[in-house]
């Protein structure tokens, strides 16, 4: 992560002086065309995440609209809080992080799964 951080910001500079955005400007995915309000014909849930050494942070919506509730304690814009007890999750050091976001898709999609209006 520290690799891909340290050539990013060397050649961000000299790219964005040359005119070139760092990233496509144009709608490229459901997410994209369903934030920007097109109506793709089917019902897409939006899963955030987010992982921490304490646990994990989860929140789901149908298509833009607002957050929807699930199982979990309520926090303002939060689904649900999940924790683990997993050593490599709950290793302290920035090199634990990719356990730890992998681990929080996947319990943050279990729950998400157990919701009902997913399966309507």
């Amino acid at each position: 992560m520290r690799q891909t951080a340290g050539y990013f910001l060397s050649v961000q500079p000299q790219l964005w002086q040359l005119g070139a955005p760092p990233w496509k400007l144009e709608t490229s995915t459901i997410y994209e065309l369903v934030e920007t309000g097109v109506d793709v014909g089917f019902d897409v849930f939006i899963l955030t995440t987010d992982a921490a050494i304490p646990g994990v942070g989860m929140a789901y919506r149908k298509g833009g609209g607002p957050i929807l509730g699930c199982k979990g304690k309520r926090f303002s814009q939060l689904s649900a809080a999940l924790t683990y007890n997993l050593q490599l999750a709950a290793g302290g050091s920035l090199d634990h992080q990719v356990w730890r976001e992998g681990f929080s898709i996947e319990m943050a999609f279990k729950v998400l799964m157990a919701q009902e209006e997913v399966h309507n």
